[in-house]
């Protein structure tokens, strides 16, 4: 670290932090990919063992393998086993150390499919057609990548073969792709930022552009979509232009969606069942209708032991007692773990519904009809919202309950209700999957962020840690 202060302080928190692992026999995330690498290179039986047991190794967005991921592939599919999935177009995750230069020389090294030729042991295939935009589309994205990807040099190629292909038979007929650069009037207050002047601007145009369109094509609300970067600072810009144009708006509720008890519900079971080590989740799930533990009883178990954690104490609590609510609840944690360690987060949820009887609960809940059916719709939109998570890149309950905590952070209005009526403002994230009639895509004058380029410390995948 030599003279560098904040190195230093780095440098023996992790010592502590690696020894504090180590005295829980635990591991991080980072270190259960690292120590893989170590124990293949110290125990070849071990690698052998992996090695017999599966025939090929399939890994998909491949753009977003990191270095020490790559080799663990490498190792287990022993040469011509491993088949690469990947889009270097796609490769948006550098910052947690994904390095598509890797994608790129297996690229470079295996040559191309030809159909005339004999297939040798490793090829490149490209997947060039595209069967869901449409032939204006796809012409623009090559025209832009065409005009960006010569920066980045040889490190990320781009050739012929990457230029994406319409699929659909006979779809020649779709209107054009239009790119319009907008002048910004001047600011009326000079403590106006020129960005947000700008996007105010943005907003305005795109709100009559909606209006006359409404007009002239006889289109509904919902045919149109405002795609941002983020819709966390500027979705009310866009909102207020479509107001004063007496637009309907496909409104979000999600800042109150994760406040209804039956979805707070749902969101705390899912956190015990990730771990049960967390109390006031643990204690909102004991205290509701599913298991019913009383305020008192709770209290007793805390009292009974007072230190640690409040799952300990219940586990101790209905050992010691034979604690009946105790056991019914130890034993369903047990089978919710067990069914999560093995499917995805929608079948989860699902199962969770099934296995509890949340639906039938909701009458104890809510007296009127209208409310319990409002209630029924809100959980399977929770279903739904964790289908279409699961159909993204990353999956699993823990990058779940991280992605809830986000939009609760946010109050993100990504969330949206899509039977409304109304002109969708969407992140480009969520818009995935997704098709409208005519889409504004927004922003796209926003600055860099180059937050980076000021941080004290730069981690680079090749030279290390970086000190200014």
């Amino acid at each position: 670290a030599g003279d560098n202060f904040a190195l230093q302080v780095t440098a023996r928190v992790y010592g502590r932090y690696q020894q504090m692992l180590k005295d829980a026999n635990a591991l991080d995330f980072d270190d259960i990919i690292l120590l893989t690498v170590k124990l293949f290179q110290q125990f070849p039986e071990v690698l052998q063992k992996y090695q017999r047991r599966y025939r090929y190794i399939m890994v998909d967005e491949y753009q977003d393998v990191n270095s020490v991921q790559d080799r663990i592939f490498a190792a287990i599919a022993q040469g011509s086993k491993r088949f690469m999935v990947g889009d270097i177009k796609q490769s948006i995750y550098g910052f947690r150390g994904a390095n598509p230069a890797l994608f790129s020389a297996y690229r470079r090294q295996y040559p191309i499919y030809d159909a005339e030729r004999a297939l040798p042991e490793n090829m490149t295939v490209f997947l060039s057609e595209n069967f869901r935009s449409q032939e204006p589309v796809l012409a623009c994205t090559n025209a832009v990548f065409n005009a960006l990807f010569p920066i980045a040099g040889d490190t990320v190629p781009y050739e012929k073969q990457d230029h994406l292909v319409c699929g659909k038979q006979g779809d020649r007929s779709a209107s054009p792709v239009q790119i319009i650069l907008l002048e910004s009037a001047k600011r009326q207050r000079a403590e106006e930022k020129e960005e947000t002047f700008e996007a105010v601007s943005e907003a305005e145009f795109v709100a009559e552009q909606i209006q006359n369109l409404l007009k002239e094509e006889n289109r509904a609300p919902s045919d149109f979509a405002i795609l941002l970067r983020s819709v966390r600072t500027k979705r009310e810009l866009f909102e207020k232009a479509l107001q004063k144009r007496s637009i309907p708006i496909a409104k979000s509720d999600s800042s109150h969606f994760f406040e209804e008890p039956e979805i707070r519900l749902m969101v705390s079971l899912l956190t015990v069942i990730d771990s049960p080590f967390q109390d006031i989740p643990l204690a909102a799930v004991l205290q509701s209708p599913l298991f019913g533990i009383t305020l008192d009883e709770l209290a007793l178990i805390r009292q009974n032991a007072k230190k640690g954690t409040f799952y300990d104490a219940l586990c101790a609590f209905t050992e010691e007692n034979d604690f009946t609510k105790g056991k019914y609840f130890l034993e369903q944690l047990s089978q919710y773990r067990a069914y999560a360690a093995t499917e995805s987060v929608d079948r989860l949820i699902w199962y969770l519904y099934r296995q509890t009887g949340v639906f039938a609960l909701l009458g104890h809940q809510y007296a009127g009809k209208a409310m319990q059916e409002a209630a029924k719709k809100r959980l399977k939109r929770f279903y739904h919202l964790a289908k279409d998570f699961e159909s993204r890149t990353y999956h699993g309950l823990y990058p779940f309950l991280n992605y809830l905590k986000e939009q609760m952070e946010r109050k993100s209005a990504d969330i949206a209700d899509s039977g409304k009526d109304g002109v969708q403002i969407m992140s480009v994230h969520h818009s995935k999957g997704l098709q409208f009639p005519v889409c504004f895509f927004c922003g796209l004058g926003s600055r860099i962020n180059t937050d980076d380029l000021r941080k004290r410390v730069y981690i680079c995948n090749e030279f290390g840690v970086l000190p200014q």
